[in-house]
């Protein structure tokens, strides 16, 4: 009996406040209850349809014991006691524990998603040393490579000394070996003049005093 009294209460303010003719109001059947929707605001009009508890309506017009309403796309009467201006509390359970299990559902996934993160996170640590030292080892080696390079150029310049120097002394070797034998050959001809002079001389000498000999010798003969 209270809790009808509650109800018709509230239905009493509720519909005092959707009886503004500038727009509809919202309102929704009570808990608990299947209500007919009439086609006139009385209990001996025809039944348009059955509207379960939570059903949406637009509430059109207020008369007495009655209000005119439009859901499921019909317009008809309902009585007004059956109707509230808030949401039933069965609805806003259902709704309520619909939205908690999504939540769930959202945790769950959450927490896996949390732990799919946590082993990439691992991962990409694990990813990240082994990267790190990778780039310390070639920084190693570019330094090596850099220096073995400066002593490759060094040795590179050290080559083209060296190369320069020899063909000098190669070039000057030939000189000398040209002038040696210039040398030679001017020795050998001036020992062959000499030699020659020294033959002439003798020939020259024994030639005169072959001839002072027989220049002699005729005197002698003649005398």
């Amino acid at each position: 009996m209270l809790h009808q009294c509650k109800t018709l209460f509230l239905s009493a303010a509720i519909l005092h406040l959707l009886a503004a003719p500038l727009s509809a109001a919202v309102g929704y059947v009570t808990d608990s209850f299947e209500i007919t929707m009439r086609s006139g605001p009385s209990n001996q009009n025809k039944i348009l349809s059955m509207l379960k508890s939570g059903t949406r309506m637009q509430v059109l017009q207020d008369q007495g014991d009655w209000v005119r309403v439009s859901a499921r796309g019909k317009e008809g009467w309902v009585l007004k006691r059956y109707v509230t201006a808030s949401v039933p509390k069965g609805q806003v359970i259902k709704r309520l524990q619909s939205e908690n299990e999504r939540l769930a559902r959202n945790a769950e996934q959450a927490t896996g998603k949390s732990s799919s993160l946590a082993e990439q996170n691992t991962s990409l640590s694990g990813s990240l040393q082994t990267t790190t030292q990778e780039l310390a080892r070639v920084k190693r080696e570019l330094a090596e490579l850099q220096t073995d390079a400066s002593q490759v150029l060094e040795l590179k310049e050290n080559y083209r000394q060296a190369t320069d120097r020899l063909t000098q002394l190669t070039t000057e070797a030939e000189r000398l070996e040209n002038l040696n034998k210039q040398l030679r050959k001017d020795s050998s001809l001036r020992w062959m003049l000499s030699g020659a002079g020294i033959v002439f001389f003798s020939w020259v000498v024994g030639f005169g005093f072959g001839r002072s000999g027989r220049k002699r010798k005729s005197s002698l003969m003649y005398s």
